[in-house]
């Protein structure tokens, strides 16, 4: 008889595990790890191929499967992605960056520059919390700054979620903890919030997404 079981992806920053986890008693069926190398395109720039990353949950899914045996009976599929991972799609949801680490430190200029204007003080008030030199929307006002052919060619701004969901062809949306971490969430309900998009002088269409629970994220 097979069990009853869920596959766990972990988007991890440097890897992905896919799990094969027994429901009635949780214990591992089976568990593949597949790594994924950082880019260094330049002087503190960190990013990962966005396609390398999809290409390595696509393997270590098919080799925890192959690992069962075929003794599985597998009832769902689930996720766990990292935050403030960021990079920008067009229309047809194909990336137009890599995906940008919040260890990468290219936007501290940037970073500096707006919060002289007094913003950070706005950001802080309107969100309730600080905001980090290298914050999602940060970023991405360096490739509005850097790289503006790319910027206008790009419809969206993704995180890792969005990314995969997109390519599995399911609709790419932030649940409410991925949303939080771009600092563009409205922080009195669900959805964007306008002022936090125009504080950092981005264009409204980056964050048409849907926000919802976390549970209501169906791949």
């Amino acid at each position: 008889m097979k069990r009853d079981t869920v596959i766990v992806l972990d988007f991890g920053t440097s890897g992905v595990k896919a799990a094969v986890v027994d429901v009635s008693s949780g214990a591992l069926a089976a568990l593949e790890t597949r790594r994924y190398p950082w880019f260094y395109p330049g002087e503190r720039r960190i990013e990962i191929v966005p396609d390398v990353l999809w290409r390595c949950a696509q393997d270590a899914l098919g080799a925890a499967v192959d690992a069962t045996m075929g003794g599985c009976h597998y009832l769902a599929l689930t996720f766990s992605f990292f935050g403030h991972g960021m990079m920008l799609a067009d229309e047809n949801l194909e990336p137009t960056t890599n995906i940008l680490l919040l260890t990468d430190k290219r936007c501290t200029d940037i970073y500096g520059e707006w919060a002289k204007e007094g913003r950070e003080k706005r950001f802080r008030e309107i969100a309730g919390r600080d905001l980090m030199d290298s914050a999602v929307p940060v970023r991405a006002m360096w490739f509005q700054r850097e790289m503006p052919e790319v910027f206008l060619r790009s419809r969206y701004l993704f995180d890792v979620q969005q990314y995969v969901l997109s390519r599995m062809g399911q609709e790419p949306v932030n649940d409410d903890s991925m949303a939080v971490c771009k600092d563009l969430a409205d922080p009195m309900g669900r959805g964007w919030s306008g002022e936090l998009v125009g504080l950092f002088c981005l264009p409204g269409y980056l964050c048409e997404t849907p926000v919802v629970g976390a549970a209501d994220v169906v791949g």
